[in-house]
């Protein structure tokens, strides 16, 4: 789900019959199986597209204003 309580999509148009993949999603894809089904890696020690918000003020960004990050892998 995105932040905004909707389901996220691997297409970059979900609806109508012509589709295409969002080109982005694939790499992540790719990497994550690998390490998950390729290499062993724990998929309960992982995360997903993960969206959270920044805790304090940066230089170029804000307290409160959201970021994502594709993959995590936790040691």
């Amino acid at each position: 789900m995105t932040p905004a309580g909707r389901p996220r999509h691997l297409f970059s148009k979900p609806v109508g019959e012509v589709g295409w993949l969002n080109r982005e999603y694939v790499p992540h894809i790719a990497a994550y199986a690998r390490a998950v089904l390729g290499q062993g890696y724990d998929p309960t020690r992982s995360s997903f597209f993960r969206y959270r918000k920044y805790s304090r003020d940066l230089i170029t960004k804000r307290a409160g204003a959201g970021y994502e990050t594709d993959a995590e892998f936790y040691g």
